[in-house]
């Protein structure tokens, strides 16, 4: 069985061309308290709602393929629904399995490439909050 590098994902943003280089955050969590009934050693768990980290999407600014939507979109951060896919691929890149989906996933962030003195990519940043992947 082949192991994945990082650079193996195909990741999508609907409405938005291109795919992304880099994707981070996503993870679940859930707050809990510890419960012991008197003179019980044994906790009880009671359990909050899962809460998924924002997901952020980066790769290179490209002006040509990016400025149309930019200026689309920065009109609608905090409207703006996307659905969000992330699929591994092998090193042929031909997808394995099944993609990791989010529908709905709401534009909450969207960060222009800055500009200084250096040959560093320029780089365009989405993040998005969510519900978690589809099942």
């Amino acid at each position: 069985m082949a192991k994945s590098s990082q650079r193996d994902w195909l990741n999508l943003v609907s409405n938005v061309p291109g795919t992304w280089r880099n994707v981070e955050g996503g993870g679940a969590t859930a707050e809990y308290n510890r419960d012991y009934d008197g003179g019980s050693d044994k906790a009880d768990f009671l359990v909050g709602p899962t809460e998924h980290e924002d997901l952020t999407f980066t790769r290179t600014f490209d002006p040509v393929r990016d400025a149309a939507w930019i200026k689309k979109l920065e009109q609608h951060v905090g409207r703006s629904k996307h659905r969000l896919s992330r699929q591994p691929i092998d090193a042929n890149k031909t997808a394995v399995g099944k993609p990791k989906t989010y529908y709905n996933a709401l534009l909450v962030g969207l960060t222009y490439p800055g500009s200084a003195p250096s040959a560093d990519p320029s780089e365009i940043v989405l993040v998005f909050a969510h519900n978690g992947p589809s099942k």
